[in-house]
């Protein structure tokens, strides 16, 4: 049975909320489900993120994830230049890293691990070390979206 028009505009009006833009364009949803499971409780919630994403949803919030994975890219490219800009000259003088190897770092977080560029900066991943335990961190997508919502849902 279809829902009415007010309904699909309602879910639709939903699906573009702050915390729905970052799961649908990060790529986040596709990569963690495509990355090794190296036994971490981080790599678990992750993999379980992902999968009730695509589990939990309808069709079209489905063929929304799906156009977010189109724009993964561009978008990822868009942020990764805006975020340099505002932040990168303040880390090269801090930590003597250049704006080349600063955009390169967030790049690899973005494609490889579905991890959005302004974390970068946010969560100092400009540090070697933070950076090499990126994935140990739960991201917004995956508590303000979804393990909130989740939560509602069965303690409710």
């Amino acid at each position: 049975m279809s829902s009415p028009p007010a309904g699909r505009l309602q879910r639709f009006t939903k699906a573009l909320r702050p915390n729905r833009l970052v799961k649908i364009l990060s790529g986040a949803a596709a990569v963690w489900l495509l990355l090794p499971d190296d036994g971490t409780d981080a790599r678990a919630i992750h993999r379980t993120f992902s999968r009730e994403v695509w589990r939990d949803t309808g069709l079209v919030e489905k063929a929304i994830l799906a156009f977010g994975l189109l724009l993964w890219i561009p978008t990822s490219a868009v942020l990764i230049v805006l975020c340099t800009r505002k932040a990168g000259a303040r880390v090269r003088s801090r930590s003597g890293k250049s704006i080349a190897r600063q955009m390169a770092e967030q790049a690899r977080l973005a494609f490889a691990f579905g991890i959005p560029a302004p974390w970068y900066y946010v969560f100092e991943f400009h540090d070697d070390a933070k950076r090499a335990r990126a994935l140990e961190y739960l991201y917004r997508q995956e508590t303000k979206d979804a393990l909130y919502d989740l939560m509602r849902e069965r303690l409710s």
